[in-house]
Order: structure tokens, then C-alpha cells, then sequence
């Protein structure tokens, strides 16, 4: 599992390690943003979990002796491009705005 935060921590999603939520906290002024945004924030949140994830996996191959060349080759994710993708997604989402539907999700208000 990994989570993810908007930068004022009013948005905080935990993942499972491919990215689906797990669990959505949402401080109640979040509620009254416009669906659209919030559900980019979400999709954005999702994205940066997985990326955290995939990280956690690499390292973890990394220490039990996999060579970095190798798990360049099996196209694990590095350092550099996690932070690359979470830059652009944190622009990204105020550019565009998607619409979000999450079944089975729990949403939680603080």
C-alpha cells in the first residue's frame, strides 16, 4: 500500500500498490469543489501512490541483489521519473479536470 497528499494534505488517498484507492480522507472543504477538479486531484493522487509503490518494489529488488541495469530492463521506475511525472501531474490537474467514478471506495470527511 501507498498514499498520497495534496500539498495542503486536504486530500489524502491511500492505494493499493497498483494505484486503485484503498481509502479517500477529504477535509469538508473539499466538498465544494467542482467534481471535475476533484476528481483529477483523486486521479492525480492515484497516479503518485503508484509511482511511490513501484518505487518501494524497485528498492526492495535492489537490496535482495538485483543490478540497477537489470531493473532498468524489466522498466521498474527510478527516482528521477517518479518526481518528473509527479511535476507534471501536479500541473496537469490545473490545466484539466476529468470526472472520476470510484466504486467501493471509502470517503471520509475530516
Amino acid at each position: 500500500m501507498s498514499t498520497a497528499a495534496s500539498r495542503d494534505e486536504a486530500t489524502v488517498e491511500r492505494t493499493a500498490h497498483h494505484g486503485l484507492p484503498i481509502a479517500v480522507t477529504l477535509a469538508r472543504s473539499e466538498l465544494s469543489r467542482d467534481s471535475r477538479e476533484l476528481g483529477a486531484e483523486l486521479l492525480r493522487l492515484c497516479r503518485q501512490a503508484r509511482g511511490r509503490a513501484a518505487l518501494e518494489v524497485r528498492a526492495k529488488m535492489a537490496a535482495s541483489g538485483l543490478p540497477d541495469e537489470v531493473l532498468r530492463r524489466m522498466g521498474m521506475a527510478d527516482g528521477c521519473g517518479s518526481r518528473r511525472q509527479e511535476l507534471h501531474d501536479e500541473g496537469a490537474v490545473r490545466r484539466r479536470a476529468t470526472t472520476v467514478a470510484a466504486f467501493g471506495m471509502k470517503v471520509r470527511t475530516i
